[in-house]
């Protein structure tokens, strides 16, 4: 229980994403789940046993503020669809304080965008923590509203490339998309469209990082589900739990070969003559282990009594999704280490 407890937030997220956690704090605190502490899908730690050398470091503000401070970053620049906005929720309540409140995003308020000034410890240096919603890496001139339910592309496209530009200074961009894409050539013109319009900016100083797309779990809100030992079992659960007709209506099935399409794409990149003239682009793959936490989706059995939808995409936050800014921060290490080895 030691990671446990050091996986507990400051106090619940204020949004769809910690609602389970603030009913499940309030019923544990008047005695309704008996000797359980934390709900249990915060409860569990990625050991990788395979290459031991990639066991991620779990990010914390300190370590964050020196990985960046190392790197000259100024900006954390969150982009992509509603599962990097939990990816942004996450690392927002790992990097900051109580004196930021609750969330990050408005009250009463869907939009998702956000930006924050976060300080570091030692009080010399702060970097900034922003998200943009865009699923699909497109730009348009057509109004867009998550409050309003108004799509511009097949879901939420809010602009994003003059927010980048905007700031000079050295950005780390995490960027995804492609979970709300349900036909294969438009995933491959998101990714292609995102590679082309980022090395335009010709700001080779930033840093880009594609987290790798992740589905959802099938009949999530099972009671007593645990984390899958290996994919042989996953696979197995999807066999039994999914059919031809949900395939078809959430495409969870493609989330592998757009992760292909994309991987082979940033490597060809990677080859280019002048890519030393470039930004470095790399991707980091949280879908190894991410497949294997069927536990802890936003529809799991410790869902708001009042919650009926049937949400096995999302997940709870604190869950899994920390582990993709555990991931995160430690890629930055690995890039630093790097760096003190080409001196």
């Amino acid at each position: 229980m030691e990671y446990a407890a050091k996986a507990q937030y400051r106090g619940p997220l204020k949004h769809y994403s910690g609602n389970a956690d603030r009913q499940f704090k309030r019923k544990q605190k008047n005695g309704e789940y008996g000797s359980m502490q934390y709900r249990p899908a915060t409860t569990y730690r990625w050991e990788e046993t395979v290459y031991r050398s990639c066991q991620p470091t779990l990010i914390t503000r300190e370590g964050m503020c020196q990985a960046l401070q190392a790197l000259d970053i100024r900006r954390i620049f969150i982009l992509g669809d509603s599962l990097n906005l939990q990816l942004a929720q996450s690392m927002w309540m790992l990097l900051t304080t109580d004196e930021h409140g609750d969330s990050p995003t408005k009250r009463k308020s869907l939009d998702p965008n956000f930006e924050t000034i976060i300080s570091c410890p030692n009080g010399d240096y702060d970097f900034k923590l922003m998200f943009v919603r865009n699923d699909e890496f497109l730009e348009n001139d057509l109004p867009v509203s998550v409050d309003d339910d108004q799509s511009n592309c097949e879901t939420f496209c809010y602009p994003w490339v003059q927010k980048y530009l905007e700031d000079q200074h050295r950005t780390l961009l995490l960027a995804n998309a492609g979970a709300h894409v349900h036909a294969f050539d438009r995933f491959q013109h998101a990714i292609d469209r995102f590679i082309e319009v980022f090395d335009s900016f010709q700001r080779p100083w930033d840093i880009a990082l594609f987290r790798t797309i992740v589905p959802g779990h099938w009949d999530c809100s099972r009671e007593g589900l645990t984390p899958f030992k290996s994919f042989q079992e996953y696979e197995m659960d999807v066999k039994e739990h999914t059919s031809p007709k949900l395939e078809e209506a959430y495409s969870w099935n493609k989330f592998a070969s757009y992760n292909d399409y994309a991987i082979r794409q940033i490597e060809q990149r990677a080859r280019h003559p002048q890519y030393s003239s470039l930004a470095m682009m790399e991707v980091v793959d949280v879908f190894p282990m991410t497949i294997l936490r069927p536990d802890g989706h936003c529809s799991d059995e410790f869902r708001p009594d009042a919650f009926t939808d049937k949400d096995c995409l999302h997940y709870d936050l604190p869950g899994p999704v920390d582990w993709w800014s555990h991931s995160i921060f430690s890629h930055l290490l690995d890039i630093i280490e790097e760096q003190k080895d080409q001196y």
